[in-house]
């Protein structure tokens, strides 16, 4: 609970928080913001026509469209939640990949330690 109130307290850390939460909200109600056309395949991006020349906004797409005929707020919105996906997963399988490591040179010492103590400065050197 300290850190949660040290975010708050911190204005630009209030405000990554509520950016970071209007995010998941838009990720979770996707479904009833922007609902798919066809209902069994919400990934694939409705089309209304192949055009050279993006179409400003409207109230069929909010945002507009780019000039392949894809709604630019559908696209956003739905992409929310592949991102959110995505970074879970990859934030998954990095602390399980730490957490072995980790618990291995704690657990070994001696040359185990070592070695994942050079592969872990070998990742730090990279920016």
């Amino acid at each position: 609970m300290n850190a949660l109130s040290r975010v708050i307290k911190n204005p630009l850390g209030l405000v990554g928080l509520v950016l970071v939460l209007f995010w998941v909200i838009v990720a979770i109600i996707a479904p009833f913001i922007a609902p798919p056309q066809n209902p069994r395949d919400p990934y694939a991006i409705a089309r209304t026509g192949f055009s050279s020349i993006p179409k400003p906004p409207s109230k069929q797409a909010v945002f507009g469209t780019t000039s392949g005929g894809y709604d630019i707020f559908y696209g956003i919105v739905w992409g929310s939640r592949t991102a959110f996906r995505v970074g879970l997963i990859v934030v998954s399988c990095t602390g399980l990949i730490g957490v072995a490591l980790g618990g291995l040179g704690a657990f070994k010492g001696g040359w185990a330690d070592e070695v994942v103590m050079r592969i872990t400065d070998l990742f730090m050197s990279f920016p």
